[in-house]
């Protein structure tokens, strides 16, 4: 998996269950257990989507949180 497809996973884990804090975690949790070579950090940045419908900012509804995917940095050899 590269970094990009990674980032792409984050961007809908972000949004399990509408931005449950919970269900994101634990889709963090085993997502870093079967590709242990990345890390997901959520963020408390939020992401809404505006409906086609209308350009009024009021009416874009929350769908969940950032989520950024990084390479895991291997921890020096002591």
């Amino acid at each position: 998996m590269t970094l990009e497809e990674a980032q792409k996973a984050a961007d809908i884990i972000g949004t399990a269950d509408g931005g449950c804090t919970t269900c994101i975690n634990r889709l963090i949790k085993r997502f870093e257990a079967a590709f242990p070579e990345f890390e997901l950090v959520r963020t408390s940045e939020e992401i809404n989507e505006q409906p086609e419908w209308s350009d009024d900012p009021d009416d874009a509804d929350f769908i969940g949180y950032r989520v950024i995917a990084r390479l895991r940095q291997e921890s020096p050899p002591c």
